[in-house]
């Protein structure tokens, strides 16, 4: 009985931080202050989620390219899915208040100094072509 009546109580508590969690972010997305982040980056982390948004720009630009060329929904939907990586990149550039990499949306266009990416762009649609 005391096992049973456990169970519910972590079901029930379960349920109400779920609910929480939810309510905060609905309230985040309705235009409320962010909660600030609990731990501070290191260099090499702020450095590794840049890159990584670049990154992504990048699967997605190429996925993009190929759909328009060959128009297979497959490259639709992967493009899609890097959008949502890229997304949450930025939602985490946003609450570190780093600066965005991504300054031009427009495909093969990158502004990492250190990494071609540009150069991969090119090379891979050339590859899917």
């Amino acid at each position: 009985m005391k096992a049973k009546t456990l169970l519910i109580t972590v079901a029930i508590l379960t349920v109400l931080a779920g609910m929480t969690v939810a309510n905060m972010n609905g309230q985040q997305q309705r235009g409320s202050r962010p909660l600030p982040p609990a731990v501070q980056l290191t260099e090499a982390e702020e450095n590794y989620i840049l890159y990584m948004r670049e990154e992504e720009k990048l699967a997605r630009d190429v996925y993009l390219t190929l759909y328009e060329l060959w128009g297979g929904e497959i490259f639709a939907n992967i493009s899609e899915s890097e959008q949502r990586h890229m997304d949450a990149l930025e939602n985490l550039i946003t609450r570190y208040g780093l600066v965005d990499p991504v300054v031009d949306d427009t495909l093969g266009i990158y502004t990492n100094p250190d990494f071609d990416f540009g150069l991969l762009y090119e090379q891979f649609v050339t590859d899917g072509s």
